[in-house]
C-alpha cells in the first residue's frame, strides 16, 4: 500500500535550503551556492511538476520519501520556500495517479466506476494545468501561480482523500463513505464531488433498476444489498423465503431499510412470475421501466412503490386465476383436514381389512389402489372440488413393526411450483399432525357407527338363545354393559368430532377466506396461511400446552378401538353359543373404568385451563354439557 504523508508539514530536508545568517546570498546545501531560476522558467517547471510526472527540469519525485525534491544547485531561498508549498499539487496528482493504476478495481464495479470518475477529474485537472503552461498573454506570474494553487489544491486534496478512504471498501459501504465525504461546505467542492458520487454509485443504481425491472441481480462482486442464492432452484418450495436475502451491511446511507426491503420484494415478485410461474413473456409496465431508468437514489423510492403495487397484483392474479389457489385450499380442507366425510367413510370401510395389521406388513400399493378407487367413486358427487387436482393427493405408510396400519396411514398432497411456496415443507408437516388427529377421530366415529349396528345384531342373537335362563340373563347384562359403554363413547366421539368440524375447521376456514380476500401480496397470503395453521394447531390441541388433554383424547380413542374389538369378540361368542361370559364382562368393566379415568382427567384439565385458552370453553361445553359425565359417574343420568 502506498505511504501517505501530511502535506501541510514542511519537509525536513527543506531546512538545507534556508539562507545562513549574516549572508544575504541564497544558499543550498552547506558549502554550495544556489543559482536563481528565471521566474517564468520556475513557474513553467512547477506547472509541469503539477502534472504528477516523475522528473522535470528542476524537480524530481522521490519514491522513498514520497515527495518532490528540488535540484540542489538551483533556486533562491524564496523559490525553495515556495516550492515546499507548491509541490503539494504535484505530490497529490502523483499519488492519485498511483492509486488509480493499482489493481483493486478488479474486485468491485463501484471501485471501477469511482476510479473512472477520478480519471475524468484528473484529466480535467491536467487540461487546466496545461492551459496555464500555454498561457502567453498575459504571461503567468508568481501571484497567478499562487492563485492557481489555491484553486486546484483543495480539489486534489479531497479527491485523494476519497481514494484513500474508499480504497478497501466496496458496494453499499463504499457508497455510504462517499455520501459522507461529499458533504462539503464549499459549493464548488460539493458540485465536484456530487458528480463523482453519481458516477461512482451508478453501478449500484443500475443493479437496483435491473432487479426491479427484470428480477435479475447482476452482482459478481457481491456489492448489491440484495443477494441471490444460486443453490435455490426455481421449483423449490424455499424460493420465496430463501432465494433472495437482504444484506444490511451493503446498504448505502441513501437507501433506507424499508426501501431496500421493497426493492427485494419487487425483485422476488418479478423473478417469481418469470421463473416459478413460468411466464417468460411477462414484462414490467413500460412506464415504470422508463421512470426507473431515469431515477436516482433520491427518486427511486416512488418508482419502487409503483413497481411493488404492479408486481403484487400480477403475482396474486397468476396464483389465483392460473394456478387456482382457492381450489387447492378446498382440497386441503377436504382431504388433509378430513373435511370430506363421505370420502373418508368410504375409504375407511375399504381399508379396514388392510390396515388392521401391523404397518410393516401393509403393502403401500394396495392402500394406494383403494384410495384411488374411493376418489373415483366420489367424483360424480363432488361439486365444490376440482377433480383435476386429485392427482396431487398421495398416501403414505410409515413402516414400523410396533404400530398397526391405521396409525401409520397418512394422506398428503404434493403441491407443485409456484403454490409450493405457500404449501411448503414446514406447512405440510403441520398438516400431517392435523391429519393424524382428525383421522383418528373420524375413524373412531365410523367404527362406533358400525358398533351400534353390531349392538342390534347382538340383541337379536341373545333373543334367539336357548340356554338356561341364568345364562341368558348373564349375556344380557354383558350386552347392556357394552351398550352403555358404547353410548358413552359415542357421546364423546360425536361431540369431539362436532367440535373439530364446527369450532375448528369451519371457523378457521372462514377466517382464512376473509384474510385471503384482503391480501394484496404473496407475503400476506403466506402470513394468512401461517395464521390459519397456528389456529388449527392450537384449537386441535396440538399445542405444547395442550399435551395432557391430547393424551387423554388419544387414550379414549384407543379405548374405542378396544371396545370395537370386544364387540366383535362378543358377537362371535354369541354366534357360537358358548364362551366365558365373565371374562368378556370383566373386559367391558376394564374399558369402562379406563374411560372414566381418562374422561375425568380430561374434564379436570379443561376446567383448570379453560381460562387460559378461551376455545377450551367450547370443548368443555360440548363434552360435559349440564355436567353430563358428573351425573353419569354418580348414577343420576337417565339418558341411558
Amino acid at each position: 500500500m502506498p505511504r501517505y504523508r501530511d502535506t501541510m508539514q514542511p519537509n525536513g530536508d527543506a531546512m538545507e535550503c534556508m539562507p545562513h545568517e549574516g549572508d544575504g546570498s541564497p544558499t543550498c546545501a552547506v558549502g554550495h551556492t544556489c543559482v536563481a531560476v528565471e521566474e517564468s522558467e520556475f513557474i513553467s517547471d512547477v506547472l509541469f511538476m503539477w502534472m504528477g510526472v516523475e522528473k522535470t527540469k528542476y524537480f524530481t519525485y522521490d519514491a522513498t520519501s514520497h515527495r518532490y525534491v528540488m535540484s540542489a544547485e538551483v533556486g533562491t531561498m524564496r523559490q525553495r520556500q515556495a516550492f515546499l508549498t507548491l509541490q503539494e499539487c504535484g505530490w497529490l496528482a502523483h499519488q492519485i495517479d498511483e492509486v488509480l493504476r493499482s489493481t483493486t478495481t478488479e474486485r468491485s464495479f463501484l471501485q471501477q466506476s469511482l476510479r473512472s470518475a477520478m480519471r475524468q477529474q484528473l484529466l480535467q485537472y491536467h487540461c487546466l494545468v496545461a492551459s496555464f503552461r500555454e498561457r502567453r498573454l498575459p504571461p503567468m506570474t508568481f501571484s497567478d501561480l499562487v492563485v492557481a494553487f489555491k484553486r486546484v489544491q483543495p480539489k486534489l486534496q479531497v479527491l485523494f482523500t476519497i481514494l484513500r478512504e474508499t480504497e478497501s471498501v466496496k458496494g453499499g459501504e463504499l457508497a455510504s463513505k462517499l455520501q459522507r465525504l461529499v458533504q462539503q461546505g464549499s459549493t464548488r467542492l460539493y458540485a465536484l464531488l456530487s458528480e463523482v458520487y453519481m458516477e461512482a454509485v451508478s453501478p449500484l443504481l443500475y443493479m437496483a433498476v435491473s432487479s426491479i425491472t427484470k428480477g435479475e441481480i447482476s452482482d459478481p462482486f457481491n456489492e448489491f444489498f440484495v443477494k441471490s442464492n444460486p443453490r435455490i432452484d426455481n421449483t423449490s418450495d424455499a424460493f420465496w423465503s430463501s432465494k433472495f436475502a437482504l444484506l444490511p451491511e451493503m446498504l448505502p446511507t441513501t437507501v433506507s431499510r424499508a426501501l431496500a426491503e421493497q426493492v427485494m420484494l419487487v425483485t422476488k415478485n418479478v423473478s417469481f412470475i418469470r421463473n416459478c410461474c413460468r411466464c417468460k413473456q411477462w414484462h414490467m409496465d413500460p412506464a415504470i421501466v422508463t421512470a426507473a431508468q431515469g431515477a436516482s437514489f433520491d427518486t427511486i423510492g416512488a418508482v419502487v412503490r409503483d413497481a411493488m403495487c404492479f408486481t403484487n397484483t400480477a403475482v396474486l392474479k397468476l396464483i389465483r386465476e392460473e394456478f387456482h389457489l382457492d381450489n387447492v385450499f378446498r382440497m386441503v380442507n377436504a382431504f388433509l383436514l378430513v373435511g370430506n366425510g363421505g370420502f373418508y367413510e368410504l375409504l375407511i370401510d375399504r381399508l379396514d381389512p388392510v390396515l388392521s395389521r401391523l404397518s410393516h406388513m401393509v403393502q403401500t400399493s394396495i392402500v394406494r389402489d383403494h384410495m384411488q378407487s374411493a376418489l373415483l367413486d366420489i367424483v360424480p358427487y363432488t361439486r365444490h372440488l376440482d377433480t383435476d387436482l386429485f392427482s396431487m393427493l398421495q398416501c403414505e405408510m410409515v413402516k414400523d413393526d410396533k404400530i398397526i396400519g391405521w396409525d401409520a396411514f397418512l394422506v398428503t398432497m404434493t403441491v407443485p411450483s409456484p403454490l409450493n411456496n405457500i404449501f411448503d415443507v414446514t406447512a405440510m408437516k403441520v398438516y400431517r399432525r392435523l391429519f393424524r388427529i382428525m383421522f383418528k377421530v373420524k375413524r373412531a366415529e365410523v367404527a362406533l357407527k358400525k358398533s351400534w349396528r353390531q349392538s342390534v345384531v347382538l340383541d337379536r342373537i341373545i333373543g334367539r338363545l336357548h340356554n338356561t335362563s341364568r345364562e341368558v340373563i348373564a349375556w344380557r347384562e354383558v350386552a347392556a354393559d357394552a351398550h352403555l359403554l358404547g353410548l358413552q363413547l359415542n357421546h364423546f366421539v360425536n361431540n369431539l368430532w362436532s367440535y373439530l368440524v364446527a369450532e375448528v375447521s369451519t371457523v378457521s376456514w372462514d377466517l382464512l377466506m376473509k384474510a385471503l380476500r384482503q391480501c394484496t401480496s404473496l407475503d400476506e397470503i403466506r402470513a394468512a396461511h401461517i395464521a390459519y395453521l397456528q389456529y388449527l394447531t392450537l384449537h386441535s390441541l396440538l399445542h405444547g400446552d395442550c399435551a395432557s388433554m391430547r393424551q387423554n383424547i388419544e387414550s379414549v380413542l384407543s379405548i374405542v378401538r378396544q371396545y370395537v374389538g370386544a364387540q366383535a369378540l362378543l358377537t362371535s361368542l354369541l354366534e357360537r353359543g358358548n364362551g366365558d361370559v365373565f371374562s368378556i364382562k370383566s373386559e367391558y368393566q376394564r374399558l369402562t373404568d379406563d374411560f372414566q379415568r381418562e374422561i375425568t382427567s380430561l374434564l379436570t384439565t379443561l376446567e383448570e385451563q379453560h381460562l387460559q385458552f378461551d376455545f377450551l370453553n367450547f370443548l368443555l361445553l360440548r363434552l360435559n354439557f349440564n355436567h353430563f359425565y358428573h351425573d353419569t359417574m354418580f348414577g343420576n343420568n337417565t339418558e341411558f
